[in-house]
């Protein structure tokens, strides 16, 4: 069920809209999937802060590449270890693909935007 929005603060009033919606948030932080073909343009032309490129990792299942949390999750709801997992799909353990990952940041207040600008790489 999503909350009612009064059409006023889509527009005009975005800073109360959000911290009414979310108290005590003061930074987003998102990942652009390089190997997914995404660079973070968007992030770019929204003025997202630019940290840096991470590393990552994913489950290679079949042939899909399957996020570690979502592993976590699918390996917990069939009562499972990670190890009892591997050895059902026939693996000594579970293999990993490494990623890299484009790192971005939106402050949500002045103070935040000071505190993270020394992490902006060009």
């Amino acid at each position: 069920m999503s909350r009612p929005t009064h059409p006023a603060y889509r527009t005009r009033n975005w800073p109360a809209y959000n911290e009414a919606l979310n108290p005590g948030l003061r930074l987003v932080i998102s990942y652009a999937a390089l190997e997914e073909g995404h660079h973070g343009g968007i992030y770019q032309a929204g003025n997202w802060i630019y940290e840096d490129c991470v590393a990552s990792h994913a489950f290679k299942d079949g042939d899909k590449l399957v996020h570690g949390r979502t592993m976590s999750l699918r390996i917990k709801r069939l009562g499972m270890t990670y190890a009892e997992y591997a050895k059902s799909l026939g693996f000594e353990q579970l293999p990993r693909v490494h990623l890299k990952r484009n790192k971005y940041l939106m402050p949500l207040d002045r103070k935040m935007r000071r505190q993270i600008e020394p992490l902006a790489k060009e």
